[in-house]
């Protein structure tokens, strides 16, 4: 991926990004339930591992999803802690979203 940064527009990064996570992302948005988790681990993805610019990444993905701006940048938040400590990610599976939020 190319190095972006803040000033860069979303047209062009958008161009730079996976169409099928795009795609994914958008029809995620829509459903409304646990994929919370999917939303932030490829936002996580895309500004970790792809060295995207944070604040961009996040209002793609909050158009793309259909949620805030604030919301992804906390689904992101709560991806990468729980990226950082995947044993408590496991451990506690089949909890709801809500409580590893929490």
């Amino acid at each position: 991926m190319t190095n972006f940064d803040e000033t860069t527009p979303l047209e062009d990064i958008l161009k730079a990004l996976p169409q099928d996570e795009i795609d994914e992302l958008s029809a995620l948005g829509d459903t409304r339930d646990d994929t919370r988790w999917r939303i932030g681990d490829i936002t996580r993805r895309w500004i970790d591992d792809g060295r995207m610019p944070v604040n961009q990444t996040c209002k793609i993905v909050a158009k793309l999803t259909d949620y805030g701006h604030e919301r992804i940048r906390q689904l992101l938040y709560n991806s990468r802690y729980y990226y950082e400590h995947p044993e408590l990610r496991d451990r506690y599976l089949n909890l709801r979203y809500s409580i590893f939020e929490y």
